[in-house]
């Protein structure tokens, strides 16, 4: 017998904003997506993870592209968070009916 749900917030009660980011990322540092893409390596899951602060992820991030820091780098994510999450009403919906009807629900994420 279920007893409980357990969900994800990115990508389930939200859209992902990731991919915007990069692109974002790559403008501010004038670098190419590929370059974003090879500086995140590893490193976003790491990050993550939270074994980095924002600050150690944007500076390992910096010496992995080989360009120094720009300014406004400190809000690129929470700024693309705010202008383009779009959340799902329906899994707030679902997640409120599932409480009603006694299950347990549960928010994960990284």
């Amino acid at each position: 017998m279920i007893k409980a749900i357990i969900f994800d917030f990115g990508g389930v009660f939200c859209n992902d904003t990731d991919f915007s980011l990069f692109h974002d990322i790559a403008d501010k540092f004038q670098i190419s997506q590929e370059q974003v893409m090879d500086g995140l390596k590893d490193l976003l899951k790491i990050y993550q993870r939270g074994e980095f602060s924002d600050t150690e992820f944007w500076q390992e991030f910096s010496k992995r592209i080989e360009k120094d820091l720009r300014a406004g780098y400190e809000t690129l994510w929470i700024d693309k968070y705010i202008l383009e999450t779009k959340y799902n009403e329906r899994m707030f919906d679902l997640a409120r009916l599932l409480r009603q009807r006694g299950l347990k629900a549960a928010l994960l994420s990284n």
